[in-house]
């Protein structure tokens, strides 16, 4: 009989948390952001299966976005892109990846926001936050902007629509909001 959880058990444990805190935030059987993060960083240390480390470096890179754990976002991002790849292949054919969480504001748990959030902005339906999705014009509504983090710098993450670089040199300085698909992070509504 075990008594350790497994790498998957683990995983499967920080995304309950994660998942949990965007259903009921004061939940009471959420485990403190800090003491997440110390599992994450304890999973990350150990020999990971291959079937695991999409997952687990899908969440690693949201939770450690403000580099907290003591190991590179860009090993994190670029680890997580090559599993997509290698885990994916046969599924993306090209296909643009979902975006599942953005950056946000507050911190901690609250530092996600999930698309479900942002869909709720949008009080007209799913087909009007489809095409607000697909013009921009989402990224100019109010409650949305007052929910997600605009970062500024040059991008390193791949832009959600390339058409939006257009109008900038290379290593201009850009502003955009941060989104976390399968496929790494992206940068939605360049500035």
């Amino acid at each position: 009989m075990r008594s350790f959880p497994t790498v998957r058990e683990r995983i499967n444990f920080i995304y309950v948390n994660v998942v949990l805190s965007c259903i009921k935030l004061e939940s009471k059987y959420i485990l403190p952001y800090q003491k997440l993060l110390d599992l994450l960083y304890q999973v990350m240390r150990e020999q990971i299966p291959i079937s695991e480390t999409l997952s687990l470096y899908f969440i690693a890179v949201q939770c450690n976005l403000q580099n907290v754990l003591p190991i590179s976002l860009g090993m994190c991002i670029s680890q997580m892109r090559t599993s997509y790849h290698t885990e994916m292949k046969e599924v993306y054919n090209g296909k643009r990846p979902i975006v599942h969480f953005f950056l946000g504001r507050k911190q901690g748990y609250e530092r996600l926001v999930h698309l479900g959030e942002i869909t709720k902005c949008i009080k007209a339906g799913q087909e009007e936050f489809a095409v607000k999705w697909e013009n921009g014009k989402i990224w100019k509504e109010k409650e949305v902007e007052t929910r997600l983090c605009r970062v500024t710098g040059e991008i390193e993450v791949t832009p959600m629509f390339r058409s939006q670089l257009c109008a900038h040199a290379e290593g201009s300085t850009v502003s955009f909001f941060t989104g976390f698909s399968m496929r790494g992070p992206v940068a939605l509504d360049i500035n």
